[in-house]
């Protein structure tokens, strides 16, 4: 393998932090340029463009793929999306989103029809599996959105946007929020109307008709108390009202001027129906705001996501992109997206309501009704610094889990690897301070977030209007400032709080946009096409230095490939060859132009087909794998399909072609003949070919599978680049180049290069390399393709799963057990806690609004109050910063805890159950999901005391409107019961959907060489589309459902519940009280409404993510660990050898048998070869990786399954075929205790001879593992044998480059331990054993 093989094997890498952190970027290469293929729009002359239209984006031909017919045309839908009643024309199943007039979206009453019952949600469960099955019956099927929302649509928009920023600002400096302005302004500039709208009502319906409301009390009770001796009380008002004194005069009213009642009641009824209007019309354009902003939101939602894949499918294989890096857009990151758009449309409104508060206070109190408001930009301006803060936090938060997640992938996908090596503690070391560091950066993000209940703006308002009006030089009446505290406590109120909250969460939404950013510049192969100057010529490099990246990005430690002469004729068969490492496969990523071009030019004639060493297949059908996009030509798809002999085996019974290839139980073999029979039926020119054949161990049937694969390339013309070490294919070719260190060391016939010495040793070597390579590359750990087989809730179902996709069933065995980790939300302290400091917070919101009220009502002055607010104001802040601190605390404890036991017991889990589960799935158990549970929680708590004291404040106000409160509550509990069934199901929906896009995602872009060289597959483009659609489809149905009880909730609230409660207010007899009461009573019903639709809407998110967390913990429930003994027997510490017995031993998945040693006695300080079928399964059965179905396996006559696995792996020394160690230095790997000094670490270099090869690294002994070549990573663990002295030695298919440096040191060194040599070859063991075992004729 060379440098491009190990280079472009499944890297993971994280985004780059803003900041000078320990971290790199590996999404994007700053010294390339990249520009869209020929299927994306592209512009074609900017100069052009500029001159036509300027700055506006609607009119250029890049954005003529979403400008249909000219510029209006685009604003049609949008436009429509206002009209009030219009007759709905889809079908029972669709989405009747666009066909339907403004009235039913604002309403959301077309949810109704997809809501689920309670039996509908029993049959649901009931079914065998949660995404196959549901989708068979129409009550559950998903409604289908329409054309308009679809991936291709916003896809081919949203990266035009992108291309036009680019061309006009260069490719550092476009910003990612002019291109999401651009992509949502039309339907964000229609909601920002309707926001402004609203607001604009609320302060109408307060500032104007309130006001006068209040001004005509105060006239009825300025004539009755004309004559009054006293000030402030009346006699027929209660002298203390749920033990609060209203007035502390004792004198009564002894007015003698009789006022009718009905006196200026109709002016007030007047002034109250115009209050009513003006918030029951502020609630509708709310909710059509809602509509819009949540079309616009999963519009961009769907954009981003299909963007994002199509740019990392078109990007170079150079780049390690991460499948997890773009499904966190899909996880955590979604809602970003949602808050994006809101907190837009809410800044907008904001800025006007904030106008809007400026006139309302100069029209009231002139200048000195700004003064709070003056007095709180401090505030804003200390919240502006502390959210940049909570961005550059929650960056590093997003890098950190990318670091972590890439890391349970090395673990998971190398299995085998970390265990025989014994790396679970340095791997768990560096997933613990990876997340760590992940969720230190999220405590602190949250706790320098701008997120604030209330208390301290509210005393920072109130407070001000109090010194207004103790202020004596100030002529101020206790209407205007009623009137104004109304305005201050609930209409600024709100909008200070909502300008804290869209801070957070634009400055959040940043930190996702500069990331997608990032993707969006992923390096891509060039795509200009330069011909030979030859007719006959389809390949020609003259001159050319090309270099492959290394993986740090380090330049000095780059693989460079120098060709002097490379041109191939037309219908050529050309052969390369050369040693592992020479860089046979970069030369061939040259010609595909994934390597970075320093001098020369590549030229070619023709299309590309790329077949790699490593088998691309695709989650689908024999046929589509065949056929691979292109169109069906049934002639040249049977041809293929007998010229690779898949109908002799594979396709006997009909219609075997259509079944997914993951349901067909198919060997290695014959796999690659699929591989192999779309090469023949590819209408490609030229046929890239690396390694073909190298899982085939019958060599005779490789030969002819080989000449067959020859013949049909002659017969279709094409030129065929084939990298291969093997005679029996090189004897074949027209022409053979000879590679030796990143360069061509010699051209010329087949003979010509016979004739070279170095020849005959290096197909000596290939032989023995390649000998049963893929029998154990399937054995390594989870699938990094994501060929993968779904869970199924059925047992039924779930057997057969397994049994298909060689994975192992729990029943089989003892051994095997399932694990259940608590996944620990808040504790019972915890919740008392949070309830104490909440009452206490919203106790400082609500305490200074009310006592206002009372010392207006009393006519007091007293100044030294003012010291009381602004000792409210420090308490506030204190009581805030403490819960955030909190909160953020108790998150941050409960994801470690959870993290870091499911990591341990993934580590005991069984290699059988990882072979038979997608790394996707197993990545995904570790991405965020209790922290947003714990959030939710955390506001239900709030908003449910901002309705405990609310309600108490209203009931002070008018006992009487007491009987609304009940109503509304028992509303909003209808609707949370009635819509948590409907939830759940969307949930199940998103999750499942979710979770094939994260394996499709997985599989394509292991692939992506290969459908770049394609073109364009869209069968499989759009299986990742189709899922996209379905996420953003679910995700769309459980936000509607949330504004669908919001809009019921408010309407019931503004519309009846307001009418009833201004009656009350109305109907009860007049008093000097009368007016304090009104302004109490409005401020707490606004208050009570606004927390009861808040806490309706967390809890309906609370049901989601309890779902979630019921999903992961079933996922977590269906991970099979190695039960180890309750007692475990001790094996002795000993430098000689042990014993090894296996009686009776069998393993099969299914019915298959893959290893059978009915009796093998191996004696301590033995030395043996071990060859034949199920030799591969010796190494992870000894370290116990997988249970028996059968038999013992002992050490010194002690039952391996007795044993402690640690103490085992203590006594196991290890030295795999192919040794993987990811991110590793070799220092950290021969000593991860730091308890071996360097002295003896250099010795045993030496020993092993592998110093010298170290020394020539860059960094060194700190350079990684990996960077070592096959055979000294080999040598590198026998190196760690040395210094560790295991009593048991087992060799695994070592390296012809050292098979003499091991014998050396099995005969001087492991002289008297016990050596089992793991053999395919003669030349492996023949030297050095002492005896031979065939497991096939045992």
């Amino acid at each position: 393998m060379d440098v491009a093989d190990r280079n472009s094997s499944y890297q993971f890498q994280s985004l780059a932090l803003a900041d000078n952190s320990d971290t790199t970027n590996t999404w994007v290469d700053a010294e390339s340029t990249t520009y869209l293929s020929e299927t994306d729009t592209s512009v074609s002359d900017p100069k052009k463009v500029k001159r036509r239209v300027r700055h506006n984006v609607r009119s250029t031909r890049v954005n003529s793929a979403y400008t249909p017919h000219n510029r209006l045309s685009r604003y049609k839908t949008a436009l429509n999306s206002i009209i009030p009643f219009r007759t709905s024309n889809t079908g029972t199943k669709d989405l009747p989103v666009d066909s339907v007039g403004c009235i039913s979206n604002s309403s959301f009453s077309w949810v109704r029809k997809f809501l689920i019952t309670t039996e509908q949600q029993q049959t649901y469960q009931s079914l065998p599996t949660s995404a196959n099955n549901a989708s068979s019956n129409d009550a559950f099927l998903l409604p289908k959105r329409p054309f308009s929302d679809s991936c291709e649509e916003n896809c081919r928009r949203l990266l035009g946007i992108y291309k036009y920023e680019e061309s006009l600002n260069g490719r550092k400096k476009v910003s990612m929020f002019k291109v999401v302005w651009r992509f949502t302004r039309t339907r964000l500039l229609i909601a920002s109307l309707f926001q402004c709208l609203a607001i604009l009502l609320a302060f109408v319906g307060l500032l104007v008709f309130s006001n006068f409301t209040i001004e005509s009390m105060q006239t009825v009770m300025s004539k009755s108390c004309a004559s009054c001796s006293a000030i402030s009380n009346c006699s027929n008002v209660p002298e203390m009202i749920l033990g609060i004194r209203f007035g502390m005069n004792r004198d009564v009213c002894n007015s003698t001027v009789e006022v009718d009642a009905s006196d200026g009641r109709r002016d007030r009824l007047l002034l109250s129906l115009g209050v009513f209007l003006c918030f029951f019309m502020a609630f509708m354009f709310n909710s059509v705001k809602n509509w819009l902003n949540l079309r616009t939101a999963i519009r961009l939602r769907t954009a981003i996501l299909s963007s994002v894949y199509k740019r990392a499918m078109k990007s170079s294989v150079v780049n390690q992109v991460s499948a997890h890096q773009i499904m966190t857009m899909a996880n955590e990151e979604s809602e970003s997206v949602f808050q994006i758009v809101q907190s837009g449309v809410q800044m907008i409104g904001i800025v006007f309501g904030t106008i809007l508060s400026f006139v309302s206070g100069l029209s009231l109190l002139s200048l000195s009704g700004i003064l709070p408001l003056v007095g709180s930009l401090p505030l804003l301006l200390l919240l502006l610094i502390t959210g940049t803060i909570s961005k550059t936090y929650y960056r590093k938060f997003l890098s950190y889990g990318a670091l972590k997640l890439s890391t349970v992938e090395d673990i998971c996908v190398n299995f085998k690897n970390v265990k025989t090596l014994q790396l679970e503690t340095i791997l768990s070391k560096r997933f613990v301070d990876y997340l760590n560091r992940q969720y230190q950066s999220l405590k602190w993000s949250n706790i320098y977030s701008t997120k604030f209940s209330g208390g301290v703006t509210s005393a920072i308002l109130v407070g001000g209007l109090y010194l207004i009006w103790c202020d004596v030089n100030i002529k101020t009446e206790s209407t205007e400032v009623l009137t104004l505290l109304l305005i201050y406590a609930y209409l600024v109120q709100r909008i200070t709080l909502d300008f804290c909250h869209c801070i957070h969460h634009i400055l959040q939404g940043r930190a996702s946009l500069e990331k997608l950013k990032q993707s969006y510049q992923l390096s891509t192969p060039d795509n200009v096409r330069l011909k030979p100057n030859r007719e006959n010529l389809a390949i020609q490099m003259n001159d050319l230095v090309a270099e492959w990246p290394s993986v740090n990005g380090e330049k000095p430690s780059a693989f460079q490939l120098f060709v002097n002469s490379f041109e191939i004729v037309k219908g050529q068969l050309i052969g390369v060859t050369g040693n592992s490492g020479a860089g046979k496969t970069t030369l061939l990523h040259t010609i595909l132009r994934n390597t970075e071009v320093r001098k020369g030019k590549v030229l070619q004639r023709g299309k590309i087909a790329f077949f790699p060493s490593k088998l691309v297949l695709m989650n689908s059908s024999l046929k589509e794998n065949v056929l691979f996009g292109e169109s069906m030509d049934p002639k040249r798809y049977y041809f293929a399909v007998q010229a690779m002999k898949l109908n002799e085996d594979i396709l006997q019974a009909a219609g075997t072609d259509d079944i997914p290839i993951i349901y067909l139980e198919l060997t290695a073999q014959q796999l690659e003949r699929i591989v192999l029979a779309r090469a023949i039926y590819c209408s490609r020119q030229i046929v890239l070919l690396d390694e073909p054949f190298t899982r085939f161990t019958n060599h005779q049937e490789a030969k002819e599978l080989f000449l067959q694969l020859v013949h049909c390339f002659e017969q279709d013309h094409k030129t065929v680049i084939m990298v291969t070490r093997c005679d029996d294919f090189l004897q074949y070719c027209d022409r053979v180049f000879r590679m030796e260190n990143g360069a061509i060391y010699r051209e010329g016939s087949y003979a010509e290069i016979l004739n070279m010495p170095s020849h005959v040793e290096m197909t000596r070597r290939c032989n023995v390399e390649t000998t049963s390579r893929s029998e154990y590359e399937s054995y390594e750990g989870s699938n990094p393709s994501a060929m993968y087989i779904a869970k199924s809730e059925n047992s039924k179902a779930n057997r057969r799963s397994k049994r298909l996709s060689n994975g192992y069933s729990a029943d089989d065995s003892s051994s095997e057990r399932k694990v259940t980790i608590s996944i620990r939300g808040f504790s019972i302290c915890d919740y008392v806690m949070l309830t104490i400091v909440h009452l206490i917070n919203n106790f400082l919101y609500f305490v200074p609004i009310f006592t206002l009220v009372i010392i207006v009502e009393q006519g007091d002055i007293n100044p030294w109050l003012s010291s009381i607010c602004l000792g409210i104001i420090c308490c506030a802040f204190f009581v805030d910063s403490s819960l955030k601190i909190y909160v953020a605390r108790r998150t941050e404890n409960r994801n470690i805890y959870y993290q870091q036991s499911l990591l341990q017991t993934v580590l005991k889990s069984s290699l059988s159950q990882l072979l038979s589960t997608s790394i996707s799935n197993m990545v995904d158990l570790f991405t965020d999901t209790i922290s947003p549970r714990l959030s939710l929680i955390n506001n239900c708590i709030h908003y449910a005391w901002v309705i405990v004291l609310s309600t108490t404040l209203l009931v002070i106000a008018n006992f009487w409107t007491a009987l609304i409160v009940p109503c509304l509550l028992v509303l909003a509990l209808t609707l949370i019961l009635v819509l948590k069934y409907t939830m759940k199901h969307l949930c199940d929906h998103e999750h499942n959907s979710k979770r094939r896009m994260f394996a499709i995602l997985t599989n394509h872009l292991s692939g992506r060489a290969v459908t770049q060289s394609f073109d364009y597959v869209s069968n499989f483009v759009h299986e990742f589309y189709d899922n996209v659609e379905e996420n953003s489809t679910a995700v769309f149905m459980q936000k509607a459902i949330q504004y669908f009880a919001e809009f019921w909730l408010n309407f019931t609230a503004y519309f009846f519940g307001l009418i009833a409660l201004l009656l009350i207010l109305l109907l009860t007899p007049q008093s000097e009280l009368s007016i304090h009461r009104y302004v109490l009573a409005m401020f707490s019903y606004l208050t009570l409404v606004h927390g009861i639709h808040k806490f309706m809407e967390n809890v309906l998110s609370v049901t989601t993510a309890n779902k979630r967390i019921d999903i992961l913990r079933n996922n977590i429930q269906d991970l099979q660990i190695i039960d180890e003994s309750h007692r475990p027997t001790s094996l002795t510490n000993s430098n000689i050898g042990v014993s090894v017995t296996f009686k009776d031993v069998v393993y099969r998945v299914a019915n298959k048998k893959l290893l059978r040693i009915p009796k093998l006695n191996i004696q301590a300080g033995e030395t043996i070869a071990i060859t034949g079928t199920g030799s591969r399964l010796i190494v992870p059965l000894i370290c116990r990786m997988f249970p028996l179905n059968q038999g013992v396996v002992s050490l010194n006559q002690i039952d391996l399954t007795q044993l402690n696995i640690a103490q085992l792996m203590e006594q196991v020394g290890v030295v795999p075929w192919d040794p993987k160690a990811a991110g590793i230095s070799i220092g950290n790997f021969l000593n991860p205790d730091g308890k071996i000094p360097s002295d003896q670490i250099n010795n045993v270099l030496i020993e092993v001879k592998l110093f010298e090869s170290v020394a020539r690294l860059p960094n060194k002994i700190d350079d990684m593992v990996d960077r070592l070549p096959l055979g000294d990573r080999q040598l590198l663990c026998l190196a760690r044998c040395y210094l560790r002295k295991p009593a048991l030695l087992i060799l695994e298919q070592i390296h012809p480059n050292v098979i003499d440096i091991v014998n050396a040191a099995v005969k001087q060194k492991f002289a008297e331990q016990t050596v089992i040599i793991v053999a395919s070859h003669e030349v492996q063991y023949r030297n050095i054993c002492e005896r031979l075992i065939n497991l096939d004729t045992l």
